[in-house]
């Protein structure tokens, strides 16, 4: 079990030491933090969940994001989810607000080995852009949950990888190594709070920024 977290501050501290540099909005180095309030509702197989994100950057210091998401999705089987979103996106760009309208549909594959739970969510996305043409995008996010049990299991540590692809131009642009924990505040209120390395392929070079994000969920 120490192993196990060791490991996981030992991604955040790796993510630190390499990007102590702060440099402006979404430029290398940059620190920014991610703030999200969501609701689900539940009724049997069904969900329902909507969610709102407010991002700043630059140090912290500048709003430059903002999305609501709703969505539903439906447990097939114990090992496969599938859903539906709408995703409005308000990003702003070079000083401009702009307006991005994002629906996605996502399968995921939960399985287990051992004691340890893998959760694999696969996601398409089309991106109804304002000043660029539409483009289409995949994203994969594999979590692991290790066989830590924290405050009555009410907190469960993660790590996860995302990767972005573009389909327009068959790239892969982005990348986001996560480090955190999902926890039960009560019966009615959860809470996932972690840290995010993102890489991204940006004028021919690599960029990294850090990400602290917190969200809570009010659950019906």
């Amino acid at each position: 079990m120490r192993s196990v977290g060791k490991l996981m501050v030992g991604i955040a501290a790796v993510g630190i030491a390499v990007n102590v540099y702060a440099g402006g909005l979404n430029e290398e180095g940059d620190w920014q933090g991610w703030y999200i309030a969501g609701t689900s509702m539940k009724s049997g197989e069904w969900k329902l969940k909507a969610d709102e994100e407010i991002r700043t950057g630059n140090y912290l210091h500048n709003v430059y994001y903002n999305h609501i998401d709703i969505g539903i999705s439906r447990t097939v089987t114990k090992w496969l989810d599938l859903g539906a979103n709408f995703r409005q996106v308000h990003e702003k760009k070079k000083g401009v607000w702009e307006t991005e309208y994002r629906p996605h549909v996502n399968g995921t594959l939960k399985w287990k080995l051992g004691n340890w739970s893998f959760s694999d969510r696969n996601r398409l996305e089309f991106r109804d852009l304002q000043s660029s043409e539409d483009k289409w995008r995949y994203r994969n996010r594999l979590t692991i949950y290790p066989p830590v049990k924290l405050f009555g299991g009410n907190i469960k540590p993660y790590i996860a990888d995302e990767i972005y692809e573009d389909l327009s131009g068959n790239n892969l642009d982005r990348n986001r190594v996560y480090a955190g924990a999902e926890c039960k505040l009560a019966d009615w209120l959860k809470s996932d709070v972690f840290y995010i390395w993102q890489s991204s392929y940006k004028d021919r070079e690599w960029l990294d920024i850090n990400v602290i994000s917190v969200k809570f969920e009010v659950t019906f």
